[in-house]
């Protein structure tokens, strides 16, 4: 299944019924709560389709109950494995939000010097203040993804256009 977005790791059971903590970076505004069809695998190339009975927001991290798991001993079998969902389950977002699976690997360039910068890599950061990763030839950067900065996204391309790239050093 080539459109696989991982979304995380199997942390912990929950109680008795076959509940799980699962290890996300997606947080609080996860589509998980979203999602009817989960897969569970080592790997995207080796997965397990299941239905989500639930998926709610905990202090902890996400807490998801999936059909046919359904006793503590199951899930502590899958404790490491990743959880996938589809990409083309994922709602559509308004104009100039994006989701980290979309943005990863991207080319950055600096729009006005005509120069590439690197590649997206990530995240860094938590609650309101977040920072993009940039893996440049020199090591990483960290760029505010901030309007002033993002001048252009083509996600068909896979092409983020920076300006104003002078003020962040």
């Amino acid at each position: 299944m080539s459109d696989l977005v991982e979304l995380g790791l199997i942390k912990s059971p929950h109680g008795f019924r076959g509940e799980f903590i699962l290890s996300s970076d997606s947080g609080q505004l996860s589509v998980l709560s979203l999602i009817k069809l989960a897969f569970i695998g080592t790997s995207s190339c080796d997965v397990m389709p299941f239905s989500v009975v639930s998926a709610r927001w905990m202090p902890k991290g996400w807490l998801m109950r999936l059909a046919g798991i359904d006793s503590d001993a199951h899930v502590r079998n899958l404790v490491g494995f990743h959880v996938f969902v589809e990409r083309h389950a994922f709602p559509e977002l308004p104009p100039n939000e994006y989701y980290l699976s979309d943005l990863l690997g991207a080319t950055i360039f600096d729009s006005e010097q005509q120069l590439e910068l690197g590649k997206f890599a990530g995240l860094e950061g938590s609650g309101k203040q977040h920072w993009w990763i940039v893996k440049t030839q020199r090591g990483e950067i960290l760029i505010p993804p901030r309007e002033r900065y993002i001048k252009h996204v083509d996600l068909n391309a896979r092409l983020i256009y920076l300006c104003h790239v002078n003020e962040l050093w």
